[in-house]
């Protein structure tokens, strides 16, 4: 127990240091060998952290991964028989919501002839009593159609439903065109597909060289101790 207090206490002591490390401005020669040498140090110090924290954080890694192991057998049963009530209930709605919307359509449909009658009934009056021009006028006019009220889902209580929408690309050329010529989508095309060129990037280094695409290199330093 003793050897562990003072390991931490020393851990501790050397933690400010660290701290004080934090900035660094190299110069001359001079300072570039002091900041190698602190770069040692810092090497050194996350050697020790780790070697006195890893066993003790893989120990509570097992017991965890222990419990949550028997927790997930419990709870498999329980996400599987959820996951089917409300596939159930999704299943349902969106018969519903297909029915409401074919019966709309219906209803649309017989309003709109009715108000075609109706103007075809005005005109026809408007011909026979020889006022053409109120005839022509009346037959211009839109059709007035009641708009139809979509039907409320059935509810129940402590049940909502909602729809999650996402995109796919069918024509990516047809796409990519879309993009080019228009400037609100701009930044899409910026963005696709980096993680490709990434790659390209990576493997041919300063010979990349694709029209449009700059090679934006990044140096790294890894010292030795």
């Amino acid at each position: 127990m003793t050897d562990k207090v003072e390991i931490v206490k020393a851990l501790t002591e050397e933690q400010v240091q660290m701290e004080a490390l934090g900035s660094v401005s190299v110069k001359t020669t001079e300072d570039l060998e002091q900041a190698v040498d602190n770069a040692k140090r810092i090497k050194a110090y996350k050697k020790a952290v780790k070697e006195y924290w890893d066993p003790l954080c893989d120990n509570a890694y097992k017991t965890w991964k222990a419990l949550t192991g028997r927790r997930k057998e419990f709870l498999d049963p329980a996400e599987a028989a959820e996951k089917a009530q409300k596939l159930g209930i999704g299943r349902y709605h969106e018969a519903e919501r297909k029915k409401q919307a074919a019966e709309m359509k219906k209803r649309q449909e017989a309003e709109r002839k009715a108000a075609e009658e109706k103007r075809l009934a005005e005109v026809e009056e408007m011909q026979d009593m020889g006022e053409l021009e109120a005839a022509d006028h009346i037959a211009q006019q839109p059709l007035d159609v009641k708009p139809i009220v979509e039907a409320v889902t059935t509810k129940v209580e402590g049940m909502s439903v909602s729809y999650r929408y996402s995109a796919e690309v069918e024509d990516l050329g047809e796409f990519l065109t879309f993009l080019v010529e228009e400037p609100r989508f701009r930044y899409l095309v910026k963005d696709f597909p980096m993680k490709e060129l990434n790659k390209l990037a990576t493997a041919q280094k300063e010979m990349f060289d694709i029209p449009g695409v700059k090679l934006v290199k990044k140096v790294s330093t890894s010292i030795r101790g």
